[in-house]
């Protein structure tokens, strides 16, 4: 035990240097020898960030299964569960897997970042799929007036910010259910946000 306190030590110079591999080394021999949250937590942390989402998952799920309780443990099934499951679930097109994964994260925190990126991956495959229900029910995860009004770069263009992006799902999903009203609503509404999208005052 008294060789404890320099493997943590260790441990947290690897990490504190992002050499993921050899921090989580070190977090797993941790790990197996006090059980402790601390450790596991950053053991799958360690996985996640040196590319294996798969086994950091696993890791989370059993520390949290010890320690239900821990926030940051948590937080880790969490992002495990996004790296491992919803981003190649996403990828390869499968709706019902990306379903499951989110539905899991949304049963397991409330957090606006990782609620906002799997709420908006589900709309984007659901819309491509024409599933409308599904956009619609996913839209109504996010509150859109804590969205972004201003434009994103993303792989070097310009493209609509995630408040816009919300309203074209959620109205085009209500049109689609035929929901006149709420759509007519949402429609105006998005007309003053984006006067200049004119898709909305067509859609109202």
């Amino acid at each position: 035990m008294t060789q404890q306190p320099d493997i943590r030590a260790q441990a947290k110079q690897f990490y504190d240097a992002q050499n993921y591999e050899e921090a989580g080394r070190l977090y797993h021999q941790l790990w197996d020898e006090q059980a402790d949250a601390f450790s596991g937590g950053r053991y799958a942390y360690c996985l996640r960030k040196a590319g294996y989402a798969h086994a950091a998952l696993t890791v989370a799920r059993e520390v949290y299964g010890k320690h239900p309780d821990d926030i940051h443990v948590c937080r880790e099934v969490v992002w495990a569960l996004y790296e491992a499951e919803c981003k190649p679930a996403k990828r390869q097109g499968d709706l019902g897997a990306l379903l499951r994964a989110g539905q899991q994260i949304l049963d397991l925190t409330d957090e606006e970042l990782p609620v906002r990126l799997v709420s908006f991956a589900v709309i984007g495959l659901a819309k491509d799929k024409m599933k409308w229900d599904v956009v619609s029910a996913w839209c109504d995860q996010l509150d859109r007036q804590g969205l972004s009004e201003e434009p994103r770069e993303m792989g070097g263009r310009r493209v609509i910010s995630e408040r816009a992006q919300w309203y074209f799902a959620k109205v085009k999903s209500l049109i689609q259910l035929q929901q006149w009203d709420e759509a007519r609503d949402l429609a105006l509404e998005a007309c003053e946000a984006f006067p200049r999208k004119e898709d909305f005052a067509r859609w109202a």
